[in-house]
Parts: structure tokens; C-alpha cells; sequence
């Protein structure tokens, strides 16, 4: 009996713990299969943006305890205008193409090597001379949940009595030539936002953030630039 209450204890231990567990206010590449570099890269005469897909993913909180009827919202037209100042500002005098702007918010689909395996080229860039094109993705990921503190093991858990709402953000950047991937890196950022307890908050993303993972995703390709 008491070897049963052992694994009671240490199973309720793991997941107290695990529910705690959340990397804040960091940036990190997040995975290595999006990743592909070249020795070194020239410059170029015109550099096209293509604004691909933006999503938002839901997760659901592990514990049933810690479900609230509390959401957040992500404005698709701002996010839009961040993500367009972050890329004007990495490629100055580059053409940028906001074709589809924020896509349906389903799952991003992952980036493959061939440009054309992806989507048809709009008409627009095809009568661009257009010699690199960068393509993104921003996938955005959030779990909310009631704000409980302590349940680390031994300690009893406590609603606090308002709701939190995790997100991290990954942008993957793509840069394609002649339809073939030269260039590729992605970067995510942790945070967390609180709201009152079955609030449906509308959230602003800061343009910081999507400057920070422009700039960190394209950190590798302009450090290989000749």
C-alpha cells in the first residue's frame, strides 16, 4: 500500500511541476530542422517580401482545474503593419508584397526548400525583377488559464483569482532564389500576460517583438554576407 502512495506522490509532484514550467521574456532558436545556411551570401539588387502566413494556436491547460472561460485575441491588420516595419527596416528599398496578409489562422504549414512547392507566385512578383524573396511565418501559440501560484509538490496550489495567458511567438524566415531555398532561421519568444478572471482581452503585440525575431532570424544571413 504505502509503494501505491509513493507513486501517487511522485506523479503528482511531476505534473504540479511541469504545469510551472515556462521559459519568460526569452528569445532562442527553437528548432534546428528550420534551419539552413550557406557558406556565404552576395549582395543583390532587389529583394522581395512576401508576407506569408500568420497563425494562432490554442493549447489547452494540462490540469482541468486551471480551464477559465478567459481568451486573448490577436488583431490581424496590426500585426500586418508590425511585421511590414520590421522587414522595410531589415531590407530598406526592398519590395514588399502583402498579398495574402494574415492567412486563415490555422497551423503553419512548414517550410520546404522549393519555392513553388509552397504556393503559386501572385502575378505581381512575377513581373518584379525580383533576385531573392523572402517568405515568413509567424505562428503564434498561447494557452490560457486561471493564474494559480505554488502546487510544487509539497506546497498546496492557490487561485489567485485572475487568469494568465502564456504566448510565444516563432517566426520562421525563408529566403529563396530562383525558387530554390539559399536561407533559412527561426526564432521564438516567450511571455506572459495577465487579464481579469473571463476577460476576452484584445492584445497588442509590441513592436519590439517583431523586431527582435526579424532581426535575430536574418542574424545568420548578414553575418555570411560578402
Amino acid at each position: 500500500m504505502w509503494q501505491f502512495r509513493l507513486i501517487v506522490f511522485f506523479a503528482i509532484f511531476c505534473c504540479s511541476c511541469k504545469s510551472h514550467v515556462f521559459f519568460e521574456d526569452l528569445y532562442a532558436r527553437k528548432s534546428s530542422r528550420e534551419k539552413y545556411f550557406r557558406r556565404d551570401y552576395v549582395p543583390v539588387e532587389a529583394t522581395c517580401i512576401f508576407q506569408g502566413r500568420v497563425c494562432h494556436d490554442i493549447d489547452i491547460p494540462g490540469l482541468p482545474q486551471g480551464i477559465t472561460n478567459s481568451r486573448i485575441f490577436f488583431d490581424h491588420d496590426s500585426i500586418t503593419s508590425l511585421i511590414s516595419i520590421a522587414f522595410s527596416e531589415a531590407f530598406p528599398g526592398s519590395s514588399l508584397n502583402q498579398v495574402s496578409g494574415i492567412s486563415n489562422w490555422r497551423h503553419c504549414d512548414y517550410v520546404g526548400k522549393d519555392l513553388s512547392g509552397i504556393f503559386d507566385l501572385p502575378s505581381s512578383f512575377q513581373s518584379q525583377a525580383c533576385n531573392r524573396i523572402v517568405y515568413l511565418q509567424l505562428q503564434i501559440t498561447t494557452q490560457t488559464g486561471k493564474r494559480i501560484e505554488g502546487g510544487g509538490g509539497l506546497e498546496w496550489a492557490e487561485d489567485m483569482g485572475d487568469d494568465r495567458h502564456l504566448i510565444e511567438y516563432k517566426l520562421i524566415t525563408s529566403i529563396y532564389q530562383n525558387d530554390t531555398l539559399i536561407y533559412m532561421d527561426n526564432r521564438a519568444y516567450w511571455t506572459r500576460v495577465a487579464s481579469a478572471r473571463g476577460e476576452q482581452l484584445h492584445y497588442q503585440v509590441p513592436q519590439e517583438v517583431i523586431d527582435t525575431l526579424v532581426k535575430l532570424s536574418l542574424e545568420e544571413y548578414f553575418k555570411r554576407m560578402k
